[in-house]
């Protein structure tokens, strides 16, 4: 059995999959949250695939971390993906990305010397998959203005970014943004949005006979698998979602989400979008199937009273200012 965690803000990316397509994969993987496998007091042997860091604040990153530990000392033989400990943050990700020269484009914290930002720019969050939260910004007075007004609306400045815009368009003025996942040792090349809006998403792409050809042809590629396995290593991702455009040969990459979404309602993309969709449906299941561990041994006793010292250590630590343990802020 696999034993898909998220947080429950980011729960049901998997049990929409099977509750809508896939009643079958149902025996093949469950869905928990972090705090449901807690509260069941034990885990059994199998599969866990660690989701929903993008989510997670350095208090929850640090308690997830101890569930880890705590399977992987009572259950050796379980399958543990995605390890807390070397996950990135989206900061740390796109910025380790631009020093290593690999993104052309660098990211800042509100508290960081903004004085080098290339422009235009757009602010994000470093938590959670919103997308963009400004247009195309193209002054450090345009920031600041944006930034009050989202620090006023209840957003909490720590996940602030502001990101250097990347221009990707081709001849024609489109954007392309491709997405892969990865599952363990596989990569799957899962859509191509096409836009003509620097933001592309699926709300905005091109929906026509070429783009859904186009799209087909990337699903059966393999040009970019090995670029985007390295990806994933360094991200410290095993499981996950990786959304790219391409400069020339060059991937640049925007995010890797560790909760993608899998599959779109079935009225709300074309019927020639839709039999893509079914074609990387299958392939996913092939690929998670491939992840499932016999379950042998006893379960894992989870002690309640040992995450409960762990999560008010931890909680000291953060509202004290000081780095939590292994969470990477």
């Amino acid at each position: 059995m696999i034993y898909y965690l998220a947080t429950e803000k980011g729960r049901g990316a998997i049990h929409r999959h099977y509750e809508r397509y896939a009643h079958s994969f149902s025996r093949v993987v469950q869905e928990l949250t972090y705090d449901e496998i807690l509260r069941r007091g034990k885990a059994p042997a199998g599969t866990y695939i660690f989701a929903d860091y993008g989510a997670m604040n350095p208090v929850q990153w640090r308690l997830v971390g101890q569930l880890w530990e705590a399977i992987r000392q009572g259950s050796p033989e379980s399958l543990l993906i995605n390890h807390p400990a070397r996950v990135l943050t989206r900061k740390q990700l796109l910025k380790g990305l631009f020093e290593q020269g690999l993104n052309r484009f660098n990211v800042y914290g509100l508290d960081e010397p903004l004085a080098g930002v290339r422009f235009p720019v757009f602010v994000r969050t470093g938590v959670g998959h919103s997308g963009a939260l400004s247009g195309l910004l193209n002054s450090l007075e345009e920031v600041r203005t944006h930034a009050d007004r989202l620090i006023l609306a209840g957003i909490d400045p720590k996940n602030l970014l502001i990101v250097e815009f990347e221009d990707t368009s081709d001849g024609q003025g489109r954007y392309r943004k491709y997405g892969a996942f990865r599952i363990g040792g596989s990569i799957l090349p899962r859509h191509l949005f096409v836009s003509r809006h620097w933001e592309v998403r699926l709300g905005v792409a091109e929906d026509s006979e070429s783009v859904h050809e186009e799209e087909r042809r990337y699903l059966d590629s393999e040009e970019h698998l090995g670029k985007i396995m390295s990806l994933f290593e360094f991200a410290g991702i095993e499981y996950g979602r990786i959304d790219y455009s391409l400069l020339g040969d060059s991937i640049q990459t925007w995010e890797i989400n560790d909760n993608p979404n899998l599959l779109p309602e079935r009225n709300s993309v074309s019927p020639g979008a839709w039999r893509n969709c079914i074609e990387f449906g299958e392939r996913y299941e092939r690929a998670m199937r491939g992840l499932d561990r016999p379950a042998s041994g006893p379960a894992t006793a989870l002690a309640a009273e040992g995450f409960g010292e762990v999560a008010w250590a931890a909680l000291h630590e953060y509202f004290s200012g000081r780095p939590i343990g292994e969470a990477r802020g």
